[in-house]
């Protein structure tokens, strides 16, 4: 079965569900301002043995420890991502494998907040995107609504995204994750996976509906939801 790490695993409930299915599965987690829940962790009894904490942007284990690593929605919160790859293939296993889910800088909707293309505005400004924020959340959208006014609630997701926050195109990514591990699209079999799925999403039904080729499906699911990406580590010669 191998060793098996969820890097960036919250609160750790596929660390949870992976043990009780007889799967030595491990966590590691920054637990970051913006989202400790170190305490949830701690409550489970994962907390300091099964799930470790990254500290430095080093990840707590071996070389060569695991056979498979998951991530899910964790990339776009890595300021340093060629460190966290580079720590990836380190802990893998030659011949390993990778898997991330998480959004692309062209996904339409900012996940966090629910205003779509706010992440599309520079970084630590304000202005026109403050108004665009604002305005949206007039309009009735946004995510975490609650009795604070629209323009404090603008401000607050935009301190926060600027700190938390860090979308790259699909090439850059690309060509940053092939210096360290190979690269392989995996949104065919994703998409496949949630139609597939009872009771599932919006996003997969409208796309299985869809009289169009995958190619296109790949595409939207992408600029929907995000990207699947396989990634690899070369076996020694």
């Amino acid at each position: 079965k191998g060793n098996c790490l969820d890097f960036g695993c919250g609160a750790g409930d596929l660390v949870e569900s992976g043990r009780k299915q007889g799967l030595s599965y491990y966590g590691a987690e920054v637990f970051y301002e913006g989202g400790d829940v170190s305490k949830e962790v701690e409550k489970k009894g994962l907390l300091g043995n099964v799930v470790k904490k990254i500290e430095n942007g080093v990840i707590p284990f071996p070389d060569d420890y695991f056979d498979f690593i998951s991530s899910n929605q964790v990339m776009e919160h890595v300021e340093d991502i060629e460190q966290t790859l580079n720590e990836i293939c380190r802990v893998l296993k030659p011949g390993g494998i990778s898997v991330h889910i998480f959004p692309s800088k062209g996904v339409f909707r900012e996940g966090h907040c629910g205003i779509p293309l706010l992440h599309w505005f520079p970084k630590n400004t304000k202005g026109i995107r403050f108004f665009y924020a604002w305005f949206f959340r007039w309009l009735g959208l946004g995510y975490f609504k609650d009795e604070r006014s629209k323009g404090k609630w603008a401000g607050d997701f935009l301190d926060w995204l600027d700190v938390n926050t860090w979308y790259r195109t699909r090439k850059d990514l690309r060509f940053i994750f092939e210096k360290y591990l190979s690269f392989e699209s995996l949104e065919d079999d994703y998409l496949r996976f949630r139609v597939g799925k009872s009771g599932r999403t919006w996003k997969g039904k409208l796309l299985d509906g869809l009289p169009i080729s995958m190619w296109i499906k790949r595409s939207l699911l992408r600029q929907l939801s995000g990207m699947v990406v396989l990634a690899r580590k070369r076996s020694l010669r």
